[in-house]
């Protein structure tokens, strides 16, 4: 949003926003509360095995999602679990024990050629999923404490994430009061045509 010149060209041209976007960091130095989980549901970290029900997990949480996709098993191991960037051990799945199922997940990456390039040491939160079922009973929060926690301990001094602000689960307001700040501001342009 700070290129007003790129702007004006786009909305020049008849382009108008469509969505905004924030790329938002957290001060890892800061107080960082405990992970309080629902009863029945536990953190563990990711293994090879859940992948199947994990992309389910995604397609539902998202499935609503401006701009949504439908992620295939193939897909998922290439820019999820096989992307030189994921850390299994950084990433948390909260489980349903007494269903068997995954309830949520964070899944998360440190971007090394970002870390090189910045200088700043932080942890991505690249996805943030809950099924619908288990909304509204902190295992969001719980996954990002969780994460934040696992950050800090291996070195790193940030954590890092991307939200669509009109995210209809109300995310921004979760990483607002989790203290995520905004760094920079994306805008999605669109033109109708024909």
């Amino acid at each position: 949003d700070r290129l007003t010149d790129r702007v004006a060209l786009l909305e020049g041209h008849g382009f108008e926003p469509a969505r905004y976007n924030y790329r938002m960091r957290r001060d890892l130095s800061q107080p960082i509360p405990e992970v309080v989980l629902p009863g029945g549901v536990t953190l563990q970290h990711w293994q090879p095995e859940l992948d199947a029900e994990l992309i389910a997990t995604f397609n539902e949480a998202f499935q609503d999602h401006w701009g949504f996709i439908p992620i295939t098993e193939e897909l998922w191991g290439l820019w999820m679990t096989g992307h030189p960037d994921f850390r299994p051990g950084l990433t948390f799945v909260a489980m349903d024990e007494q269903r068997g199922r995954v309830a949520g997940f964070s899944l998360n990456q440190v971007r090394t050629a970002e870390i090189d390039s910045s200088g700043v040491r932080e942890g991505w939160i690249q996805e943030l999923a809950v099924r619908r079922a288990y909304r509204r009973q902190g295992i969001a929060t719980a996954l990002m404490i969780a994460s934040m926690r696992a950050f800090k301990e291996s070195g790193l001094e940030y954590a890092g994430l991307g939200v669509d602000t009109e995210n209809l689960t109300g995310a921004l307001r979760i990483y607002e009061r989790l203290g995520f700040e905004s760094t920079h501001r994306y805008i999605t342009f669109s033109k109708p045509y024909g």
